[in-house]
């Protein structure tokens, strides 16, 4: 077995694939773009067949919700603001 982190959009992309095979109903967006990184800050980990086929056979992922994600973006977002009428 190989353990090893989804960085990259590709690798995103196979995760999401993996759980919709899953989890039924599963979002189509539930591993969040690299473009989010900065809002979810995910932590998705993959574990491969290493010696076979290599395709994933188990998958973690862990990050912020949207609600956590929302505030942490407006509030970056909205630090230009700061020292006018609307602070």
């Amino acid at each position: 077995m190989l353990v090893t982190s989804a960085e990259t959009s590709d690798d995103r992309a196979e995760v999401q694939a993996f759980f919709e095979t899953v989890f039924s109903g599963i979002a189509p967006d539930a591993v969040p773009s690299v473009h989010y990184d900065s809002l979810y800050e995910p932590v998705i980990l993959m574990i491969r067949d290493h010696a076979g086929s290599g395709r994933i056979v188990a998958a973690v992922l862990s990050c912020r919700t949207t609600e956590i994600a929302g505030i942490v973006g407006f509030s970056a977002k909205g630090s230009h603001l700061h020292g006018t009428a609307l602070t």
